[in-house]
């Protein structure tokens, strides 16, 4: 039981103890230095004191003060509370400069040092401090996004407006205008000229710069800096990025049908009133992109931004059918932050689709040509059970039931029936589309290409059709035929030729020649 006691007792000894026990770990500071860091003082024997934050170690404190200049003057130590005093027993030079140093082996009284060297200097009689860069804006090695970033540089004291712009120098050059503020101790650039992406820019700040007193520089000072905080490349390929994203890149859009375009690589299936969409991984500069982009063979278009990153463009009139055309996007392309394309792009595509697919008159055998004579039934309509087929240099019948009597023109004239049948490269004509009658109109010719009558009638278009349930065929009535004579039935082609319904049109033109 007593052995129990004497170990309660030694526990909480231990603990009044250890309660009331404090460390201390931080370290001391300097308050004040008197002459104030780069000041002019007038007096012979200026007052030279040290404030710091706590008590120190005298002996400690003393040994780690100094004063140096033009020469090193002599002085007693003494000590006010935590104020360290050093009382001059001499005269200081005149026109000198002098700098007190505290350095961090002065200790405070449970041996903690400062944490760095304490310094201030001053002139006597004139100012011969020198001037120095007490900060840069931007920091060295900063990357900016603001591409007319001002410079802002801040002296210890006040400068020159002459000397600050022969004193400072940006490299590569910007232009630009240089003012001081605050009292003229700090100086701003404004650039004219933006700032180059991806460009690294360096300040000097020479010792061409002067303080009021005429005092350089005390030193020249260095400072660089990035233009841009985003240098990845902007891209067109889905696989370049992870995960993969492919809603980027090149696409022909008609109406619903969205077809992923390969660069490098001709892609079919394209339709001829298709909009080229360009889909980019990051937001884009609408200018310098714009002008990346061409088409060749030469295309004019217009194009609409759907936003930042997607470029829609539109051809102003159909692409031509089965033409193979090139979408290139140059490296010129640029992302809002100046970051170029990582490549080229080039985007082979060709116009054929089930929709855009060019019509030819319908072959005879392997490489005839052929129409055929539709016939007339006994009420003076057209009748298909009555036909022939006619070839090149075939002879058009004019007896019944090929010919028909009508009054066109107060003249009574005989009239036949020419019909031509088309097809698409698919055979879907007649179920996809119909022929378009004015163009066939305009498309179609019918003339005399040479005769031994004596007759001056020249061959005559009464009218032209599209057959009942025949949206494939075109039927062409004339009248002033006389015999010994060769006719020539011509089609035009192209896109100012005959088209269907949709637009498509014949690639190569049509003539036949026949007899009557």
């Amino acid at each position: 039981m007593k052995q129990l006691s004497i170990y309660i007792m030694l526990s909480l000894l231990l603990t009044s103890v250890s309660c009331n026990y404090f460390v201390d770990i931080d370290p001391p500071e300097v308050v004040s230095i008197t002459p104030a860091n780069r000041s002019t003082i007038t007096e012979n024997r200026p007052v030279i004191c040290v404030e710091f934050s706590e008590t120190m170690d005298k002996p400690k404190t003393e040994e780690a003060f100094s004063i140096s200049g033009v020469h090193q003057p002599k002085g007693h130590f003494r000590w006010v509370h935590n104020t360290l005093y050093f009382d001059l027993i001499e005269n200081l030079h005149d026109a000198a400069v002098y700098t007190i140093t505290i350095r961090s082996s002065a200790e405070d009284k449970n041996g903690n040092n400062l944490k760095e060297d304490y310094t201030s200097s001053f002139s006597t009689g004139v100012d011969l401090i020198k001037p120095e860069v007490v900060s840069i804006y931007p920091t060295d090695g900063a990357q900016i996004s603001d591409i007319f970033l001002q410079i802002i540089v801040q002296f210890s004291e006040t400068v020159r407006l002459d000397s600050a712009k022969k004193g400072f120098l940006l490299t590569p050059y910007v232009i630009g205008d240089i003012t001081l503020q605050n009292n003229d101790t700090t100086l701003v650039f404004t650039p004219y000229n933006n700032y180059v992406h991806g460009t690294t820019y360096t300040i000097t700040l020479s010792t061409d710069i002067l303080d009021i007193a005429g005092n350089p520089l005390l030193k020249e000072y260095k400072s660089i800096f990035k233009c841009g905080t985003d240098f990845t490349a902007p891209t067109l390929n889905p696989e370049s990025l992870q995960p993969p994203d492919y809603s980027i890149g090149c696409f022909a859009q008609y109406d619903s049908t969205l077809v992923a375009m390969q660069p490098f690589t001709t892609t079919d299936r394209i339709d001829k009133n298709a909009h080229l969409l360009i889909r980019f991984s990051k937001a884009m500069q609408r200018i310098d992109t714009k002008e990346s982009i061409s088409i060749s063979p030469p295309w004019d278009v217009t194009f609409s931004w759907e936003d930042d990153c997607s470029l829609r463009i539109i051809p102003l009139a159909p692409f031509h059918l089965m033409q193979t055309y090139v979408l290139t996007i140059s490296t010129q392309a640029k992302d809002i932050s100046g970051n170029t394309l990582d490549q080229e792009y080039r985007y082979p595509f060709k116009i054929y689709s089930q929709y855009s697919q060019p019509i030819e008159v319908v072959p005879y055998g392997s490489n005839c040509k052929h129409i055929y004579q539709i016939g007339w039934d006994n009420n003076g309509n057209p009748d298909e059970s009555k036909s022939r087929l006619l070839e090149n240099d075939d002879i058009i019948e004019s007896g019944t039931p090929f010919s028909c009597s009508k009054f066109i023109n107060n003249t009574n004239v005989q009239v036949l029936i020419l019909r031509v049948q088309f097809a698409n490269t698919t055979n879907t004509l007649a179920t996809i589309a119909s022929l378009d009658l004015a163009s066939a109109m305009q498309a179609i010719s019918f003339s005399l290409s040479a005769t031994q009558s004596n007759s001056t009638l020249t061959p005559k278009i009464w009218k032209i059709e599209v057959p009942h349930n025949h949206p494939d065929c075109i039927d062409i009535y004339v009248f002033n035929l006389i015999p010994q004579t060769y006719y020539k039935l011509s089609i035009t082609h192209g896109s100012n030729g005959i088209k269907d319904s949709l637009g498509n049109y014949m690639l190569n033109p049509f003539a036949i020649y026949c007899n009557m």
